[in-house]
């Protein structure tokens, strides 16, 4: 499988992410752009019950060349546990590319690239860790 097919699987498999709920914050998977790039929207809804914003973009997922399936699937079995619980945190302004910041390069270049591994580097305030509630 190539990292293309194992991405579209990763990402169709966990949409949507989030509840649709009042005040609550969904993300789906829209489609895979080009190698490495992906289209993701994200959908607030109020208080109400109703869609308050949709925000949509492609991103750049810094997956790299020598990276094996089985990489790519712990790194979006990571990314999805993290995100999970960014979207329960309900920030208020998040953009797609927010979830992608650009120091998610840096976790490739991790020696051992396990789901747990990844998950550590994501949860990071320089990347996903600024969206998330203090414990």
């Amino acid at each position: 499988m190539s990292v293309f097919q194992v991405t579209s699987e990763c990402l169709y498999a966990l949409s949507p992410m989030g509840e649709k709920e009042k005040d609550a914050l969904q993300l789906f998977f829209v489609t895979m752009t080009a190698k490495g790039s992906v289209k993701l929207r994200i959908v607030w809804w109020d208080g109400l019950g109703l869609i308050e914003d949709i925000v949509e973009q492609d991103v750049w997922t810094h997956i790299p060349d020598d990276a094996t399936d089985r990489d790519v699937a712990a790194f979006w079995a990571a990314w999805e546990d993290v995100v999970r619980d960014v979207l329960l945190a309900k920030p208020r302004i998040l953009l797609v590319s927010d979830l992608f910041p650009a120091g998610n390069k840096s976790v490739w270049k991790l020696k051992g690239r396990s789901q747990v591994e990844f998950e550590k580097a994501l949860r990071a305030k320089s990347r996903l860790g600024r969206w998330l509630k203090e414990e």
